[in-house]
């Protein structure tokens, strides 16, 4: 078939070990989230990246892989919209360093699967972002070009691959994460519909050497009873961490600052004291680490942004410093660079601030 996988080089096989502490809540989908609107428009313990919305969650149409429920993720549109990512948060950290056996399901729509159309993405919190920005392409994703392949029943593929973990990671998210564009994807490939899609079942991360996970039935209980799925309080101060009870992460407390403001290239602070107002969250005793993350707006280059981007993460770390008396070994300053998350282009012209706090106190 024309558009069968694409990669000739793939072994076709089952990796063995697929049973074991599956890390992922609510793995299979078929635990239905029932929204403020009294709707199953989501899984539980599962959460949409895009604003106010939810889509791609069914229980007709394609036979899931195990039990009824599975999830679609648009992979490549001729209308060019917006992309469709998952996310939810694993019952234990990573642990950096150790080994995962990460494994799923995938079916296609109109065509076979195909692997670069997916990947896993792990990072230190949840990610919400507008509808009018919603591709993403970290750098560090977990591809599945090299993984292990088997067909299944009713045109499921069996997906497996080890895992080797970059840093005590918390959160997945799923989705597309190629650097194309859905217009520019659906140009390379000829398919039927309007909609390339791809639908995953049955996720499964779990540790090669055994973990303690006694506290994984709590936190699994804390992620399903959130039920907001579109309040706009979601989108604007993310999911608080302090609401999920798990006692191997430190909480995190999330500060985006769009009240601090920046003119077009540069990276003074126009109104500074605005971070005063933030005195008591930067006073606790408990703080473990501090991250500061700088974004520009899409005006100038991308490299000289990517510059900007890091001195106003930089500019606030210093005045946080001096200001509450934070030593600088607790502060890590990044910039990203441009962002068009907001159409406001002085809300892009922003800082996030990350702080971590530990548990014991």
């Amino acid at each position: 078939m024309k558009h069968r996988w694409e990669l000739l080089s793939v072994v076709i096989l089952l990796f063995s070990r697929t049973d074991g502490q599956n890390l992922v809540p609510n793995h299979s989908f078929e635990d239905a989230n029932l929204c403020e609107h009294n709707e199953k428009c989501s899984p539980s313990a599962w959460f949409y990246v895009t604003k106010n919305l939810s889509a791609g969650y069914f229980q007709y149409g394609t036979v899931a892989s195990d039990g009824s429920r599975w999830l679609n993720i648009v992979t490549g549109s001729k209308l060019g919209i917006a992309r469709q990512y998952w996310q939810t948060m694993l019952l234990h950290h990573l642990e950096k360093g150790k080994k995962y056996t990460i494994s799923f399901s995938l079916h296609g729509w109109d065509t076979d699967p195909n692997l670069n159309d997916i990947g896993f993405y792990f990072s230190s919190h949840f990610h919400f972002l507008p509808i009018v920005d919603t591709m993403m392409v970290p750098d560090n994703y977990v591809s599945f070009l090299d993984a292990k392949v088997k067909e299944g029943k009713n045109h499921w593929f069996k997906i497996t691959k080890e895992y080797t973990a970059q840093d005590d990671y918390q959160f997945l998210m799923i989705g597309n994460f190629s650097k194309r564009d859905y217009q520019q994807i659906a140009r390379k490939r000829a398919f039927a519909s309007v909609y390339m899609c791809v639908r995953i079942d049955d996720i499964n991360i779990s540790p090669v050497d055994k973990i303690d996970c006694a506290s994984c039935q709590q936190l699994s209980d804390s992620l399903y009873s959130l039920k907001l799925r579109h309040s706009s309080a979601i989108a604007e101060e993310q999911i608080d961490i302090d609401t999920i009870s798990n006692p191997y992460v430190a909480k995190i407390d999330t500060l985006i600052l769009n009240g601090i403001y920046f003119s077009t290239g540069s990276y003074r602070i126009n109104n500074p004291d605005e971070i005063e107002r933030f005195r008591s969250r930067f006073e606790r005793p408990n703080i473990r680490q501090i991250k500061i993350v700088g974004y520009t707006d899409d005006v100038g280059t991308v490299a000289d942004n990517l510059t900007l981007s890091e001195q106003r993460a930089k500019e606030v770390s210093d005045i946080i410093s001096s200001k509450f008396a934070i030593p600088k070994s607790l502060l890590d300053v990044s910039g990203k660079g441009i962002t068009t998350d907001n159409l406001q282009k002085s809300k892009n012209r922003r800082v996030e601030i990350f702080i971590y706090l530990n548990q014991s106190q």
